[in-house]
């Protein structure tokens, strides 16, 4: 082999070690979850688990919502908001009260999260929350089957960057906040609530553990979101974007849930955006029932009141924090649909720590405990009443059974005495033709008696052949023609 071959090679064998090492180096700089083979595969098994009825991959993208919303840019969206900000730094509890709780009126707060542990931004992307978050699990959920399920946020992750760029409605995870897993307690102490939405302002908050339990992170790609609807029981809510954009759609309350879910409230946001939007943005929509567009940019929190419709689309990845409150504004809103919701061994204590967390509210627990009371008396009233009923139901069922029984009986009787009757009439039939034979048979030896007169026969051996039963009398005795 020549010298300059063996150079050549030497070169070729170095070329070829750089080209991996810079290979390498790309890939220790990619999280996992972007090259994970078997982020894949469980992704595929969490489809078929969470969407039985699509079984083809196709179906996952058959309303072509990825390039239908193409549209919803976060520029399109910024040129229909009209919203005031308000900077969370320089409005006090009182003025945000007397504005925008006490009104019920929707606004957006800037600045809420300078002083949180992890303020939005880095702390809140792809690579931190994989470092922080990466192996738990959170749940997951399809907005057009309404179904569930857990997956490992690294797994997520890859799934919202990388596997979710063509399905009409991505999975959005939705993990309530609970305590129950342990890195719950540390993702809540990362951020705080605001003050215009404490503990001094959540009826649900009267008891421990808590009525109810309404606090959650969200994450969820483009055209991922929350379909059309008002928060339950009364309850207000805030929402704080840490990352990406949110186009949100308002209407008031008493606005019609026909002209806003149409037939497509299953499709979630995505189908919402696709079918009703368009319809809401034309002339003939009523004046009464105007939407109010907002996008929600990083670092903003959306106040929504009791009982505004609203819709959410996620422009792009996105991550948030959000919870529900039950502001004491509304507490006879909150209570009517506590007490239709929850067992009454929940309502009593929850009222009795209403009225010592809110003093100012007593008059209307009293109200609220009176109105139970009659609830319980009239309850009892009802009992009492198809107690009566039942009792006289069942007096009514045994006087019919007694006189089915008798009717019974009567019947019964009437069948046994045509039983004998038929009887006494077949006995009757059997001896009329007894004598009717008899007769016949003295009318026959009477004949064969006269017949044998006339021919001067034996009458006594005829009489004795007609006694033991021969048919024809005197065959023998009278002879043969």
């Amino acid at each position: 082999m020549s010298l300059s071959r063996c150079l050549c090679n030497v070169l070729a064998y170095q070329m070829k070690r750089r080209r991996e090492e810079a290979v390498q180096e790309v890939e220790d700089e990619v999280p996992p979850w972007e090259i994970s083979d078997k982020a894949s595969e469980r992704l595929k098994v969490a489809k078929r688990a969470i969407r039985p009825s699509a079984v083809k991959a196709k179906e996952w993208s058959e309303q072509n919502y990825a390039q239908r919303l193409a549209k919803h840019t976060v520029e399109s969206s910024r040129k229909r908001d009209s919203m005031e900000r308000v900077a969370y730094e320089g409005t006090s509890n009182k003025r945000f009260e007397s504005r925008f709780l006490k009104p019920s009126i929707p606004t957006v707060i800037t600045g809420v999260t300078a002083d949180w542990d992890v303020p939005y931004g880095e702390g809140w992307s792809e690579a931190s929350l994989l470092e922080r978050y990466g192996e738990d699990r959170m749940e997951v959920y399809d907005s057009t089957a309404s179904n569930a399920l857990d997956m490992q946020l690294k797994d997520y992750l890859w799934y919202a960057t990388e596997g979710s760029s063509k399905d009409d409605n991505p999975f959005y995870l939705f993990e309530k906040l609970t305590g129950e897993a342990g890195w719950h307690d540390q993702l809540r102490g990362e951020y705080k609530v605001p003050s215009y939405f404490g503990l001094d302002r959540d009826l649900f908050s009267a008891t421990q553990p808590e009525l109810v339990i309404a606090r959650w992170l969200l994450i969820g790609p483009p055209r991922s979101g929350s379909g059309i609807h008002f928060d339950p029981n009364a309850s207000s809510a805030w929402n704080t974007l840490l990352r990406g954009h949110k186009k949100w759609v308002l209407f008031p309350p008493g606005t019609p849930d026909d002209i806003l879910k149409q037939p497509v409230l299953e499709l979630g946001a995505a189908g919402w955006f696709a079918e009703v939007y368009p319809e809401c943005r034309k002339k003939s929509w009523p004046k009464e029932c105007a939407p109010i567009e907002i996008l929600q940019e990083p670092g903003e929190t959306i106040f929504v009141p009791a009982g505004w419709w609203h819709v959410v689309l996620n422009l792009d990845l996105t991550v948030c924090v959000t919870q529900n409150f039950a502001d004491p504004i509304n507490f006879f809103d909150v209570a009517e649909h506590v007490r239709g919701g929850f067992p009454r061994e929940e309502v009593t204590p929850w009222l009795l720590g209403v009225s010592k967390a809110w003093p100012g509210l007593k008059d209307a627990v009293s109200d609220v405990v009176a109105d139970i009371l009659n609830e319980s008396e009239e309850e009892e009233e009802e009992e009492e009443e198809d107690m009566e009923e039942g009792e006289s139901e069942e007096e009514e069922e045994m006087e019919e059974g007694e006189e089915e029984e008798e009717e019974e009986e009567e019947q019964e009787d009437e069948e046994e005495q045509e039983e004998e009757q038929e009887e006494e009439e077949e006995e009757e039939e059997e001896e009329d033709e007894d004598d009717e034979e008899e007769e016949n048979g003295e009318e026959a030896l009477l004949e064969a008696k006269f017949q044998a007169w006339q021919a001067g026969a034996d009458w006594n051996g005829i009489l004795q052949e007609h006694i033991l039963g021969l048919d024809n009398v005197g065959d023998t005795t009278l002879g043969g023609e």
